[in-house]
């Protein structure tokens, strides 16, 4: 069985109302939100300079995970290869008011030069899943296997899963899982409405695991708030929330 030596997560304040998730390109609104109580830009990160080209899913996970440091740092010291990520993500938003502009000028022929007028270029790196650890790898230091699960609804099992299977085969020393959920997209949340009741919330959790010689079937430990979701980072925020009873 791996066990867990550090976790963090971040959550909302659930004595808070929930809230309504409006956009303004869409026309519509989604009910039954929970919100992390913070701008994007009040979250500290290891590197601010890299707030542009960061999601706010990007952000939360930098946020939960720099706290990890010390913990890291054994592993990293005898090599930055020795730590594996494992990083259950949604992809990022699009870019709903460029594209909005650019259909809205109604000639086609233009399309190339209208596109290179109003797409904000920042805006493709903030889609990539892949960025979302990339970039919290870079401010650490992390330079060993790096997985990216984007199922909406068992990205997190996956990742969970994975780390204990390398742990298992020796690939990595030390398994830092971690997952980032935020309202970035506003047709993400409107899709997990849709098939979900529950409150829906932001939130992020890591936790960094190290083999005992055992196999854990981290599905059976898992379990399921009947209340809120926490989208694609249900299950580790979950787990992280019954370990600390939080």
């Amino acid at each position: 069985m791996s066990r867990i030596i550090w976790q963090n997560i971040l959550i909302p304040d659930f004595s808070a109302p929930a809230t309504v998730l409006k956009d303004e390109v869409y026309q519509d609104q989604i009910e039954n939100l929970r919100t992390i109580a913070k701008a994007t830009q009040e979250i500290p990160i290891p590197d601010p300079k890299a707030f542009r080209s960061m999601s706010r899913a990007s952000v939360f996970l930098s946020h939960v995970c720099m706290a990890a440091k010390d913990s890291l740092a054994p592993f990293l010291g005898e090599s930055p290869f020795s730590i594996g990520m494992y990083c259950a993500v949604e992809h990022g938003p699009i870019d709903a008011p460029s594209t909005a502009k650019i259909i809205l000028q109604k000639a086609p022929e233009h399309f190339a030069e209208n596109y290179r007028k109003f797409r904000n270029p920042k805006m493709y790196l903030k889609q990539l899943p892949n960025l979302v650890p990339a970039q919290m790898a870079i401010s650490m230091g992390l330079q060993g296997p790096m997985n990216v699960y984007t199922h909406s609804t068992v990205g997190s099992l996956h990742a969970i899963e994975q780390a204990e299977w390398d742990l298992k085969t020796g690939a990595v020393k030390a398994a830092l899982v971690c997952s980032a959920h935020a309202f970035d997209d506003f047709l993400v949340v409107k899709r997990a409405r849709h098939f979900d009741n529950r409150e829906i919330a932001e939130g992020a959790g890591a936790m960094l695991l190290v083999s005992d010689g055992t196999f854990t079937n981290w599905k059976d430990k898992i379990t399921k708030d009947n209340s809120v979701s926490f989208g694609i980072s249900d299950q580790v925020i979950n787990l992280l929330r019954r370990e600390t009873n939080v």
